[in-house]
């Protein structure tokens, strides 16, 4: 196994690097809130800690909700177009749904009972107002828990304030407070040792009442123990806030509290620690050492000197270490800055007077990971494909960038087309044909880079189902390919014209099409697009019942590709099973639709998943192993619920899984069969996964045949 992020499948909370202190009441009352009201909205200003009371309230309160919870982060979402494709892709929707997003997430809402929490809204409250009462309206069962500066203003909507932590009054010093709590857990990671005790406890209680119980800034305040000792923090801070407020102390409002607390941590920064915090800003999630080098990195600033400077900020809370299995293992620690420090970050960025220059270098970086997985994606798919899951906010933030950008226009382009399988494998298909769409704006006249947008759009457009649509741009990105002599654009535009052919019954053409394809992409070495024909063509022979071609295209298809390639290797295999059941070679089948399905599941492919699971169905009702393969239907059931039609309408694989389906009844009787679906159903997907790979007629028999499923593996975006 690769070893990569570690991922959060669709449902689970992500791990918290610290400890969650104090707030019972807060979240026992958000939680009762939670029972009254189908929308709560936890609101504050930055920095009071909105989102760790969410994901707490959301950890006690799972077990009333049988689907889950869901946590849609959305901080890095800056177009609003883009919402509703990022609370699809939350959800793990896979990327086949030819339906518009909104409507693909209400379908998928409307029979479940589940918690979807929409965190940091503030920045696209008019779409998510409109998001959240789009569900409440069409899925009874779902309650939405948001978090938010100001409330989302739906009707029905619970507001629920969260103030700053609780401080002791002057001349109560004895007492404990969540303020003080939370001191008292942050300070050792900074002064080995650090206990709160009753010399110094009012101390402690100066700081945080000076800092308004905010818990940001209590967390950046006791990062300065390092520097100064306590009883000095608590009389400078007296000091500070002294000037600030020309002697009136309540005359700082809080958010100007948190303000101040913010230029005091950047005041503990050295002149470089200050630049890098600011360059930083541009990154829309979480980032490596390589890729703060290369953006932050110029004739003023070495490597060096960045990477010291990460250490750096990080040791003083200005960034959290993202947990990776890179890091855990002692390889590079990722990280994150929180939004308040960001936004501060980008105001400080404005002022040095380099905003163009440090967003030119971040969509240069990102434009160089984009290429290389458009150049060949087939070469160590499973490690490319994760790293750019792991930067998908920040592709996201280079493509609108370059955008913005004069001169950068080609680089948007660029990074769009090359990402043409990373959307479909991410199942981003409509965010894929949203910046598509922007890009063929910036080339209205024909060019080899309209070219190249309107055969990777094609090709998009195709797999959500539009094949009318996808033809007309991939028959004109043929001729202008051609007019251009740009070989490698026509083959991928051949490539999307032979799939809206064969997918619309026009064989003959579509046979004359894959012709001229492989010509085209053969004289060019392009791997994906042949792999891509390949899948294609055997698809197409399998539907028109050749099974001996499909397996032979297949396996052809097979030996041309890496050892380590995932996708077309996956859909190939599963290909050559559904061959060798039409042949009757019923335990060949079997073998290679369960490697296939190996496969795919493990990038993470969950379409393709469903597909390869099908395929063994099939096989087990053709072995006459009905339970086995009423467990493998039922298990595949909640993947197509997301996808959408089962098999994509498909009328061949329909018309065979019925087939299938009527034999396991027959040989269970009525009854028996939909208890075993419905069980099949209701379990979770790694254990079907296991059940499916051991070859097994019940689900017990798995356990001890495939031990525990890695944590780590690729589970959807």
């Amino acid at each position: 196994m690769t070893s990569g992020t570690i991922h959060r499948i669709p449902g689970t909370l992500p791990p918290q690097a610290t400890g969650f202190v104090g707030r019972q009441a807060e979240v026992a009352q958000v939680s009762v809130a939670l029972m009254e009201s189908r929308l709560v909205t936890v609101v504050g200003a930055g920095g009071v800690g909105k989102t760790r009371v969410a994901v707490q309230v959301a950890a006690q309160t799972s077990g009333r909700y049988p689907d889950g919870v869901h946590l849609v982060e959305l901080s890095a979402v800056r177009d609003p177009l883009l919402l509703a494709s990022t609370v699809a892709a939350s959800l793990g929707l896979p990327a086949e749904d030819a339906r518009p997003q909104l409507a693909a997430v209400l379908d998928y809402l409307r029979e479940r009972a589940l918690l979807l929490i929409l965190d940091t809204c503030e920045h696209l409250i008019g779409g998510c107002a409109v998001l959240a009462a789009e569900v409440l309206r069409a899925a009874p069962a779902v309650t939405v828990l948001a978090t938010s500066r100001q409330p989302l203003d739906v009707r029905g909507e619970s507001v629920f304030q969260l103030c700053p932590l609780p401080v002791p009054e002057v001349g109560d010093e004895a007492s404990d407070s969540d303020a003080v709590a939370l001191f008292a857990q942050r300070a050792p990671a900074v002064v080995d040792g650090f206990t709160v005790s009753c010399e110094n406890r009012a101390d402690v209680i100066g700081v945080c009442r000076a800092l308004d119980g905010i818990p940001l800034a209590i967390e950046l305040a006791t990062v300065r123990l390092r520097a100064l000792p306590l009883d000095q923090m608590a009389s400078r801070l007296d000091d500070r806030f002294h000037v600030l407020t020309g002697g009136k102390r309540a005359g700082l409002p809080r958010h100007q509290t948190l303000r101040a607390a913010i230029e005091w941590s950047h005041d503990l920064c050295t002149p470089t620690e200050q630049v890098v915090w600011a360059r930083l800003s541009v990154f829309a999630g979480g980032f490596d050492h390589a890729a703060a080098v290369a953006v932050c990195a110029d004739d003023e600033l070495s490597p060096d000197q960045v990477v010291s400077s990460l250490i750096a900020l990080a040791e003083k809370s200005v960034l959290v270490i993202e947990p990776t299995a890179e890091s855990e293992a002692g390889g590079h620690a990722r990280y994150r800055m929180l939004d308040t420090l960001r936004e501060f970050g980008a105001e400080q960025l404005a002022e040095f007077g380099r905003v163009a220059a440090v967003r030119r270098r971040l969509v240069a970086h990102y434009l160089a990971l984009a290429q290389r997985w458009g150049d060949n994606p087939m070469r160590d798919q499973l490690g490319q494909y994760r790293a750019l899951s792991r930067e998908h906010a920040n592709l996201r933030a280079a493509i609108d960038y370059a955008l913005g950008l004069r001169g950068n226009d080609s680089a948007a382009i660029s990074i769009a087309t090359s990402l043409m399988l990373y959307w479909r494998l991410s199942g981003r298909l409509r965010e894929g044909e949203h910046w598509l769409n922007l890009a063929l704006e910036r080339c209205p006249r024909p060019s080899p880079a309209r070219a190249r947008v309107l055969a990777a759009r094609g090709y998009v457009t195709a797999l959500l189902g539009d094949l009318h649509a996808a033809n007309t741009d991939a028959k004109a990105g043929v001729a202008m390919a051609l007019a251009y002599g740009d070989m490698a654009v026509c083959g991928r535009a051949y490539v999307t014209l032979h799939r809206t052919l064969a997918w619309s019954g026009n064989l003959a053409e579509a046979d004359e099409t894959a012709v001229s394809a492989m010509s085209c992409l053969g004289s060019v070495g392009d791997a994906f697009g042949l792999a891509a024909l390949d899948v294609q063509t055997a698809a197409q022979h399998l539907h028109a019942a050749r099974p001996d071609l499909a397996i032979e295209r297949c396996a052809e298809g097979i030996a041309r590709l890496p050892a380590d390639e995932h996708w077309a290797t996956g859909l190939l295999l599963a290909g050559q099973g559904l061959g060798h059941l039409l042949r009757g070679e019923l335990g060949d089948g079997a073998v290679a639709a369960r490697r296939g399905l190996s496969l795919e599941y493990e990038l993470g492919d969950m379409g393709s998943t469903a597909y390869a699971l099908g395929t063994l169905g099939f096989l087990a009702a053709a072995q006459q192993r009905h339970q086995r393969a009423a467990l493998l239907f039922g298990g595949s059931a909640p993947l197509w619920e997301r996808i959408g039609p089962w098999y994509t309408g498909a009328p061949a694989l329909v018309a065979l899984h019925r087939i299938s389906e009527r034999a396991a009844q027959d040989g269970l009787g009525e009854e028996r069969y939909w208890q075993l679906r419905e069980r099949g159903s209701a379990t979770p997907l790694d254990r079907i996964i296991g059940f499916a790979l051991a070859d097994a007629d019940d689900l017990e028999e798995e356990a001890g045949a495939c031990g525990e499923p890695d944590p780590q593996r690729e589970t959807g975006p």
